[in-house]
């Protein structure tokens, strides 16, 4: 919190038609997303706008935009509460994106331009880079730019609307799952410590053994099947990822 204002400053000069609102709002969620702020952790609005130097009313509006997203909770006169983890809300979240991306992919093969295509070989080539050679943070932002051009290429903006909603939650989880997964193994602590951390054992163990050479594999056979117009290869090798990805078996 001590880097607020430096960081609303930056976010103002970058994106200067951006209110102060929305450049609350996306501060404290990447935040929420980054793991700063544990579940039910209070978020103190005078605290808040002290931090950011700016009055209480941007604040308040981006604890009800948060709220809406559904980063946080209120609670009438006591305040804002990051919101908790859920497994059946993690298991939600994934099934939807199964559904949206596998449409994308029948949808890619008939509209996806050549722009597209380059495109999405691209963050396929930076993708395999990120897992070979970089840590979580490049591999996840390397993933997310390859799935959400996935969207794009399908030229449908219901189904990028679709998307748009449920994707910064997606990356929440994934970081707390990755997260839970690891402090677990440094402190050598039993799993029913920490939330259906079951996923982040089998999500870990399938990331170091596959995602270098497998999962990168799918990636590329997926653009393929989308760069010969074939629906019926990339919906089946957007399957197999998902399989991959989540080896609970989720989608299957």
């Amino acid at each position: 919190m001590n880097d607020y204002k430096e960081r609303l400053a930056t976010t103002l000069e970058v994106n200067p038609f951006i209110s102060y609102k929305e450049a609350i709002c996306h501060i404290i969620r990447d935040d929420i997303i980054a793991g700063v702020y544990a579940p039910h952790y209070r978020l103190v609005e005078y605290k808040i706008a002290d931090a950011f130097g700016t009055s209480r009313t941007p604040v308040k509006q981006a604890f009800e935009e948060l709220e809406r997203q559904g980063f946080i909770y209120l609670k009438a006169s006591t305040g804002a509460f990051v919101a908790p983890y859920d497994a059946s809300v993690f298991s939600d979240l994934f099934r939807v994106r199964y559904i949206l991306e596998r449409q994308a992919c029948g949808q890619a093969c008939e509209r996806a331009t050549a722009q597209d295509l380059r495109k999405l070989f691209r963050y396929c080539v930076e993708m395999d880079k990120a897992y070979q050679h970089y840590g979580d943070n490049e591999s996840d932002v390397a993933e997310d730019n390859f799935h959400r051009h996935l969207i794009e290429c399908a030229h449908n903006e219901y189904l990028l609307k679709a998307y748009s909603s449920i994707e910064l939650q997606i990356q929440r989880f994934r970081k707390y799952v990755t997260r839970s997964w690891k402090q677990m193994e440094a402190a050598k602590l039993p799993e029913e410590k920490y939330p259906f951390v079951h996923i982040g054992v089998e999500f870990d163990k399938h990331r170091t053994y596959l995602f270098k050479t497998q999962i990168s594999y799918e990636h590329y056979l997926i653009y393929h099947a989308i760069y010969n117009r074939s629906p019926t290869a990339a919906t089946s090798a957007h399957m197999f990822l998902m399989s991959l990805n989540n080896p609970t078996q989720l989608f299957l």
